[in-house]
């Protein structure tokens, strides 16, 4: 094998990329067909890629070539031992083989199988190796030795420089083992393997005997690579630069050029490097990944990087399509150096890891890394439930485990955070501390307990663990485990604490401010295109009052982005502070044409801000016209939008974040004018948003006692009702409340309400109200004390007092008809709001009437109110008014065709109609488009059930699988899944996927609710059994202790619902217990008495579960008559799944009692409106199998099995002995078979019908 040949293999080879080392192969191939040595690397292209059969294939031929045999054979032994499914035999075989043809090797075998060896890696096996090189051992090897591979590399090694001590490659090769197994770059750590000096030294003397006969671009690669170990990059970045001058046609060697130029952060030499190698091959992977990081590192240029990325996908799919480990490694560095919310960039990473993740959908890391780019998106929910996924591939990833305690702490989940750090300090103590576990203890440290000398500590400790990790890091690698992101978090946390921390006599002045400076400016010497890194650094040493460094900092910033406002505003400020006016009119200026412009990003804060600044200016240096002109401008500018009150209290509620200063602003406006309500108001409403609520509570409460008799006290009264309402004191709120409506009792609505403001005050007042008593009400409904009483007299005095603002508003309008149109248009809007609201609070009430009242206004006021029409049009669906129902919701569609809700409630109108067809249409349309409408995609799951055409949906699962990268992690996704498990009669899938959708805010509780019918059983172990109590069965009582606590996980989501109590009972009825039997009927019986205020859906599945309980007590007559009440009510489509248990529980019983045809319409019944109902199936088998009607028991059977997807041995067991009796042997046995295949030992399946089947047909 030639040298270039040669130095390429080895060096891709080295880095990992086994589709390059085929591609070049193939291409030699052209020119030289059928040369060994090209095949023999051609098939380790294939090893390293994982396909080791195709490899096998590839090395048969080879492994009788005296040049190749050694190698060949320890390749096919490597390449079977790593297979999925090893083959014992051969691998004794092989290595006995290898064993024997070694003793009588040539040299160039000798020299290739040691190459070979070499790559495979292992440091331990390298530096045994390279003692038994440098001793000259001649030694033999045991078959059994497992590491008998390596040893390998030193006997041969050994005997060839014994025999040719000028063997050149073989003499480079043992310069390269001296360096031991540093040279592998493709691993998913990304920690460096430690280095033996003492021998890595002596790779010189090797590499400088080879150098001594001439030019070797591998032994300059060699010694280049020991130079950059010893962090001598100078020394190393001259060597490379020999092999590009003297062996030109070695294009990798320019790439090293460009990754040293990165280590030496020389961004120029990077930059100009890597443009030479796209100029040669504009493919080149690590030549677009050096140029996005170059863009990313030093300018800031998240456009350009994002266009590259697509090309790098582009690159990546068609060098290295098998290379899921370079994905990983190249969107690490990447997503790292993007930071937070890039989007362009992190959508095109995302894609990236996504197509790692489906090469090796096995591997946690590309997962972890998945989630780790959700976090950086800020989707702290998906990242989560990602993060916890992982557990199913790896449980003791402790990267994930960090990541999700990242998430919980965010999402403010502080006691299950601390569970899991104490957890994770648990296990460090055994693995090691990573610099994640004391980051993320000072953030929760910080965020619940305010301790900040605590908080400082932890940090010190993060960044001291951090340190030390990246001393060895070097290249790609060295920016992921860098994380600008986590650092700039550290920063940040300094920052926040340096304002509360207390010095003491051991810790310097200012120390917390001074340790986030040398965070950040470390920061910036390693990434000096990181935009926030600069303004962040900028803000810190404007609180260490260091103008000059501050002004440099923000410099800087600008220099990235010439637009960016938030620098110009910062500088502003800064010289501000330092009273360098004439430059920060000019900075004022600057800014405020940058705000102006319509494509930098800014907020209406900034803008303002800048218009401060500048009537500060003007107001300095005597230049009063100037700053009344820029008072008008910004009010022009910010007339009718929220920032007009910081105008109009100028700094005051500018700086609310700054209370000391505010409060002075705040006393300075109400000196002015101490009995100005507004002024008053709006100094509450700040304190508000400043988070102060006591101070809050204790101003509204003097301010009401000062001006008794303000006009304006009505809106503070509402302000302050609402703050009490806010902070569950509804006792005040309340009182509040009622004085302002108090106005009714003594006639004065009428003459002080005659504008539409203070109407729509009422209006609100009234529905807050409404509220507050609803939450008492609730509070006190159970306990029937006078309070509750005086509460109902309240609630009805309030809704007299709402539709009395309501006439009056109405008669407002009418005198203002043809005025002010657009005022009147939204204030009729506003009150449209504040009715729908009402009528949602009546219809929680059960008061239909006046929800209907209330709704009928809110579309009076605003006719294109959708939501009031949809609440309408369900409230006439409820009370059975179906026709003008279906004209509320066309009209809807008419005006809106994917208006979702009226278009679910026309389709509940198709299903009981039993249009199926129709149903399943729609829906088929809203999934095609928007394949992630979970909402539509559980209800077509159900329609596809019912219909008997379940296994349809597959398709569906799989386009909203693929229509976005973080759907598999989706809770509705999970939910839909669980729900197809379970009627696919998985119940252990199904509960694996329901469990990931539990804690899911929108799908947590329906997954609850079915997973605890899965482990309760409730379809076959409860109502289908007489008098199983006390003993006379095992109930699984590990089951119900999961049930109960998942019924415990759910009450705390949404309190104690209907459903909720039902499966409470349930569980206390799972145990078999006579007396939580009892005690469960009691529960039930008291939830079924309440009739008034228990819906229909509720009535039913509360009676089938006294049904139920009355079963297990012998009481068949009571159970009875409670199913014939279910039989008899209306069938409901959401109540389907109910009404189907109480059809086969009534079935069973008067299968029992002898009544079969009763039974049998039952049975059928249920199959009309769900054709897959296997127990009706089974039931129809059974009563056909007494009639000895044995063709048609097997086809209902059949029907049985297939509905539960061929898994149920008793079911199975039933139709191979119907089988039997009607003389079908052949479909017997095969049925026997199945259900042995399910269940081995299943009971006289063998004696009963296998044998005696096996029997008949051999006769």
């Amino acid at each position: 094998m030639g040298d270039e040949v040669h130095v390429t293999v080895n060096y891709y080879a080295r880095v990992g990329y086994g589709h390059h080392i085929q591609s070049y192969c193939t291409h030699l191939l052209l020119k030289r067909p059928r040369e060994p040595i090209l095949l023999f690397w051609h098939a380790y292209g294939l090893i390293l890629e994982g396909s080791y059969s195709e490899a096998l294939l590839e090395m048969e031929p080879l492994q009788d070539h005296r040049e190749l045999q050694v190698a060949v054979l320890a390749a096919m032994l490597y390449s079977h031992e790593r297979s999925p499914s090893p083959d014992t035999d051969t691998i004794h075989t092989l290595r006995r083989r290898l064993e024997t043809v070694d003793q009588n090797a040539s040299e160039r075998a000798l020299v290739l199988a040691a190459t070979l060896y070499w790559h495979l890696g292992g440091s331990t096996h390298i530096r045994n190796s390279y003692d038994l090189v440098t001793r000259g051992f001649l030694g033999r090897f045991s078959v059994d030795d497992p590491k008998h591979l390596d040893f390998s590399i030193g006997i041969g090694q050994g005997r060839v420089l014994r025999v040719q001590p000028q063997y050149t490659q073989a003499q480079c090769l043992l310069g390269w083992l001296c360096l031991g197994d540093t040279h592998i770059r493709h691993r998913v750590e990304s920690d460096i393997p430690s280095v033996d000096w003492k021998t890595a030294d002596k790779s010189l003397v090797h590499f400088a005997e080879v150098l001594s006969k001439g030019s070797n671009a591998e032994a300059l690669m060699g010694r280049a690579f020991y130079h950059e170990l010893k962090e001598n990059y100078t020394e190393a970045l001259a060597d490379l630069s020999q092999v590009t001058i003297l062996h030109a046609w070695f294009l990798p060697a320019v790439l090293e050029k460009a990754r040293m130029g990165l280590l030496l952060r020389d961004f120029d030499l990077a930059h100009e490097t890597s443009q030479q190698i796209l100029q040669k091959d504009p493919n080149n992977i690590d030549g677009l990944r050096m140029a996005i990081h170059l863009h990313l590192c030093s300018d800031n240029n998240q456009s350009t990087a994002a266009g590259l990325l697509a090309d790098l996908l582009r690159s990546i799919e068609q060098r290295e399509p098998q290379n899921a480990y370079l994905c990983l490694e190249v969107v690490r560095s990447i997503a790292r150096l993007a930071g937070r919310c890039r989007v362009l960039v992190l959508q095109k990473t995302m894609a990236i890891i996504e197509r790692a993740r489906q090469l090796n959908p096995k591997e946690s890391a590309f997962v972890v890394e998945l989630a780790d780019q959700l976090f950086l998106l800020e989707d702290y929910k998906t990242a989560l439930a990602t993060y916890k996924s992982t557990a199913n591939m790896d449980e003791v990833n402790m990267e994930a485990m960090y990541g999700a305690v990242q998430c919980l702490v965010v999402l403010g989940d502080f006691d299950d955070a601390e569970q899991q750090l104490e957890f994770l300090a648990e296990v460090s103590v055994s693995t090691g501390k990573s610099a994640s576990l004391p980051y993320l203890m000072a953030q929760q440290c910080w965020r619940k307990q305010r301790n900040g000398l605590r908080c400082r500590d932890l940090l010190d400790e993060s960044m001291g663990i951090q340190t030390k990790r990246m001393r060895h890091q070097h290249d790609f690698t060295f920016y992921a485990d860098l994380n600008p992101n986590r650092r700039l978090g550290i920063a940040h946390l300094y920052m926040t604490i340096s304002r509360y921390e207390c010095m003491g006599p051991h810790v310097e002045e200012n120390y917390s401010l001074l340790r986030a400076a040398d965070i950040l400016e470390q920061l910036i010497g390693l990434v000096p295109g990181l935009m926030d890194a600069h303004l962040m650094l900028a803000r810190v040493f404007f609180l260490l009052a260091d103008w000059e460094a501050a002004q440099r900092s923000i410099q800087s910033a600008i220099a990235l982005d010439l637009g960016c406002s938030s620098a110009h505003l910062l500088l502003a400020q800064v010289l501000r502070s330092a009273r360098s006016l004439p430059e920060m009119e000019h900075i004022g200026k600057e800014s405020s044409y940058y705000t102006s412009r319509k494509h930098v990003e800014t907020t209406d804060t900034d803008r303002v801000m800048v218009f401060l600044l500048l009537v500060e200016v003007h107001t300095q240096f005597g230049r009063f016209p100037e700053a009344a002109k820029a008072v008008e401008d910004a009010m022009a500018g910010f007339s009718g939008t929220p920032e007009e009150t910081y105008m109009l209290l100028g700094e005051a509620l500018m700086k609310v974040d700054e209370p000391e200063e505010a409060m002075r602003a705040f006393e300075v406006a109400r000196k002015k004018s101490p009995l100005n309500a507004t002024v008053s108001k709006k100094v509450g409403q700040a304190l508000v948003a400043s988070y102060e609520y006591r101070k809050a509570v204790e101003h509204y409460e003097d301010t009401l006692a000062s001006n008794k008799e303000s006009p304006d006290k009505l809106e503070l009264l509402y302000d302050f009702g609402d703050l009490n309402f806010k902070l569950r004191n509804y006792k005040r709120s309340a009182e509040v409340l009622c004085e302002l409506l108090a106005n009714v009792d003594n006639g004065s609505m009428e003459r002080s309400f005659k504008n539409g403001k203070m109407l729509m005050l009422c209006l609100k007042a009234s529905l807050l109200l409404s509220k507050v008593q609803n939450v008492q009400g609730q509070q006190n409904s159970s306990q029937g004390t006078p309070e509750a009483i005086n509460n109902r007299s309240k609630y009805l005095h309030h809704y007299k007092v709402m539709f009395k603002a309501r006439d009056l508003f109405n008669n407002y309008l009418v005198e203002l008809q043809g005025q002010h149109c657009d005022a009147i248009k939204e204030q009729k809007h506003v009150a449209a709001d504040i009715y729908f609201q009402f009528a949602h609070g009546c219809e929680a009430n059960n008061d239909a009437d006046k929800a209907i009242l209330l709704l009928n206004e809110a579309l009076k006021c605003n006719p294109a109110h959708s939501a009031a029409s949809v609440a309408l049009a369900k409230i006439l669906l409820a009370r059975g008014d179906v026709g003008e129902c279906e004209q509320r919701c066309a009209a809807l569609l008419r005006e809106n065709l994917f208006y979702d809700e009226a278009g679910d409630i026309l389709v509940y109108l198709m299903i009981q109609r039993e249009l199926y067809e129709s149903a399943i249409m729609h829906y088929q349309q809203i999934l095609e488009r928007d394949p992630n409408h979970y909402s539509a995609l559980s209800q077509l799951i159900r329609l596809f059930r019912r219909t008997g055409r379940l296994e349809e949906i597959n398709q569906n699962l799989s386009n909203a699988e693929k229509a976005t990268p973080a759907a598999t992690f989706h809770a509705g996704l999970n939910f839909c899944k669980g729900l197809v498990a379970l009627h696919s009669n998985k119940p252990y899938e199904a509960i694996m996927l329901l469990n990931t959708a539990r804690t899911d805010y929108d799908w947590g509780k329906p997954a609850l609710f079915v997973m605890v019918e899965i482990y309760l059983n409730i379809e076959n172990n409860l109502g289908f059994e007489e008098g199983n109590l006390e003993g006379n069965t095992s109930p699984n009582d590990e089951a119900i202790k999961v049930a109960q606590k998942l019924l415990s996980e759910s009450r705390n989501l949404e309190g104690n619902t209907v459903k909720q109590s039902v499966l409470e009972c349930y569980a206390s009825m799972a145990t078999r217990h006579k007396d939580d039997v009892e005690n469960a009927l009691v529960k039930l019986q008291e939830l079924s008495s309440q009739d008034s205020t228990l819906r229909e859906k509720e009535r039913v599945c509360t009676m089938l579960a006294i049904a139920t309980g009355l079963t297990l007590l012998r009481q068949t007559a009571k159970a009875k008559n409670q199913l014939r009440a279910i039989d008899r009510m209306p069938y409901k489509w959401d109540d389907g799944d109910d009404f189907e248990r109480a059809w086969l529980m009534l079935a069973y019983i008067h299968l029992q009692a002898g009544k079969q045809e009763a039974s049998e319409e039952l049975c059928k019944k249920c199959l009309k409106y769900n054709k897959e109902c296997s127990k009706a199936w089974e039931l129809l088998g059974w009563i056909m199998e007494k009639n000895h009607s044995y063709p048609e028991a097997v086809g209902f059977y059949e029907n049985a099995w297939k509905c539960l997807k061929e898994s149920s041995p008793a079911v199975g067991y039933r139709l191979a002995y119907m089988y039997l009796k009607d003389k079908r042997h052949i479909e017997a046995i095969i049925v026997c078979q199945k259900v042995l295949q399910i269940s081995p030992n299943y009971p006289k399946i063998k004696k009963d019908i296998l044998e005696k089947a096996r029997v008949c047909v051999r006769a």
